[in-house]
């Protein structure tokens, strides 16, 4: 019967005999295994992150922006006399089969704002909470009451509480906008916003906005009643988006008669590229951490080799004193284990410790899994088995008599 535990020791103690040189032999292994992990814990942070990002946009939505035209495609829309988007489009799409809510939003400008770097503030119409999945800390949302009767209400971003006044805004209080004074019907609840490297595009800050029923225009700010920055569509069934898509883009180009001043953005859609992108970049870093890995390797093999040569004489002796063949073999392949899975747990500390870092320094989402450490441990010891194998088989086939006779 064989004693891992005894095979293991006497492994690691022939190991210890050359220290420095067991220690350069496993360094592409160290490098390698700290590439997957890195690797690994960058492409499930952006996997993570993304989610996220299109969650916050959501997955069954559609967004229809108003594009900024240059001169010549705004004197083309005139030729063609494209209204621009605005809020006849909402209501037109609103009436498309597949289509639950839609919502329109319009950002003013308020320099009395601006100038004190307090929140934006934004005109909606009620579906436009619902779509967006914002919700409520205190008070109610705007309503359609609201929205008809032009009532001069604001529901408040979570920040935009704080510094839209000197003290804490609070439901029921009024604030003022331009120059015209608003009651605060509601204030949002504080929602995550943070992140999104890399992303297509990034969902709009609720916290800081002022959100006021888009009917309302505030006095002394100069904007058309019906044009509108954006219009925000759910589809009854997640899974009729993209067909919905079509539907919409077709209903713009009729409305707007063939001028392309809009923007149609499916966050499902953007998931899907930005997944297919994030695996493209997973098969280029692993190809450059398996290459790492396969340097790593020959160099255990190559270490294992010298190895043999230098102990020709312990293995005649060895199996002079009835040692078999396959006992050589495991004595030889489990110090080429051991080494392989000591730079396998060095790689792991290197490569946690080189995620942290890339997320502290580059901004960007890791996250390290018990899946990815079991896996770098799995392939580094994996890498020992498979290099230190030739090896051990060619001290198991040496001849004992020509070994004992070696010097």
């Amino acid at each position: 019967m064989i004693h891992w535990f005894k095979v293991v020791q006497m492994a690691a103690r022939s190991l210890m005999l050359h220290k420095f040189r067991s220690f350069l032999s496993i360094v592409g292994i160290i490098f390698g295994v700290m590439a997957v992990v890195a690797m690994l814990a960058i492409g499930e942070g952006a996997k993570r992150e993304t989610v996220r990002q299109i969650e916050l946009l959501g997955t069954d939505n559609l967004i229809i922006r108003s594009l900024n035209l240059t001169e010549s495609e705004r004197m083309r829309a005139e030729e063609r006399q494209s209204p621009g988007l605005g809020l006849i489009d909402m209501a037109t799409i609103r009436q498309l089969p597949g289509v639950a809510l839609a919502a329109a939003l319009r950002t003013y400008s308020v320099e009395s704002l601006e100038a004190a770097g307090k929140p934006a503030v934004v005109g909606v119409s009620p579906d436009y909470f619902t779509i967006t999945n914002i919700e409520l800390a205190a008070g109610k949302f705007i309503s359609d009451t609201h929205l008809h009767r032009q009532f001069r209400v604001c529901v408040l971003g979570s920040d935009a509480a704080w510094t839209v006044d000197t003290r804490r805004t609070a439901v029921g209080d009024t604030v003022k906008i331009g120059s015209e004074w608003f009651h605060v019907a509601g204030i949002l609840r504080d929602k995550d916003y943070s992140g999104g490297q890399g992303a297509a595009i990034t969902p709009r800050n609720a916290n800081n906005d002022i959100y006021i029923p888009i009917s309302v225009i505030p006095h002394g700010i100069e904007a058309s009643g019906e044009a509108v920055d954006e219009v925000w569509v759910q589809a009854a069934d997640a899974g009729t988006v993209s067909s919905l898509s079509r539907a919409v883009l077709e209903t713009l180009q009729r409305l707007h008669r063939g001028v392309a001043d809009y923007e149609v953005i499916v966050p499902h859609e953007l998931l899907q590229r930005k997944q297919q992108t994030q695996r493209i970049f997973n098969i280029v870093l692993g190809t450059v951490a398996g290459i790492s890995l396969l340097v790593g390797g020959i160099g255990i093999m190559n270490i294992m080799l010298a190895t043999v040569s230098e102990r020709t004489r312990e293995i005649g002796v060895c199996r002079a004193l009835g040692a078999s063949r396959t006992d050589i073999v495991i004595q030889f392949l489990a110090e080429s284990v051991v080494l392989t899975v000591l730079g396998g747990v060095l790689g792991i500390a290197f490569g946690c410790a080189a995620a942290e870092i890339i997320a502290k320094y580059a901004k960007w989402t890791t996250a390290i899994s018990w899946q990815s450490v079991l896996a770098a441990a799995f392939i580094s010891a994996l890498v020992g088995i498979f290099f230190g194998l030739h090896p051990a088989q060619r001290a198991a086939r040496m001849d004992p008599i020509a070994a004992l006779r070696s010097e």
